[in-house]
């Protein structure tokens, strides 16, 4: 569950799928599941994070935001998360938000 996202099938054969309940493996919800990944690891350390509304593009519904992007050069495993957010419980991402962030030793204290 944290993020198996096969990215394979045509809007309309994923929108099928997604009517039968299963996953609809199209970009839209690739690119959100890998959003969505990154927010529950940093939410399983204490970080405030607020799910966007789920939204529909050409009838495939996704929970979009707020988009975080963590580089490799950044954290590379969710071991790593905790050295980078010493303190979660300050980090609040809203979400309309979009976070990237990239680069070697760099720690937030807060957002």
């Amino acid at each position: 569950e944290l993020c198996f996202s096969p990215v394979k099938n045509a809007t309309a054969d994923g929108v099928k799928l997604q009517s039968k309940g299963t996953a609809p493996g199209v970009a839209a919800t690739g690119e959100a599941d890998q959003y969505a990944a990154t927010r529950k690891i940093m939410t399983s350390i204490g970080c405030k994070i607020e799910d966007a509304e789920p939204v529909e593009f050409e009838g495939i519904k996704v929970v979009a935001g707020p988009e975080v992007v963590l580089k490799p050069s950044f954290v590379v495993c969710p071991a790593e998360y905790k050295k980078h957010f010493p303190d979660p419980s300050k980090i609040k991402i809203s979400s309309r938000s979009s976070l990237i962030i990239k680069g070697e030793g760099i720690t937030v204290e807060s957002l």
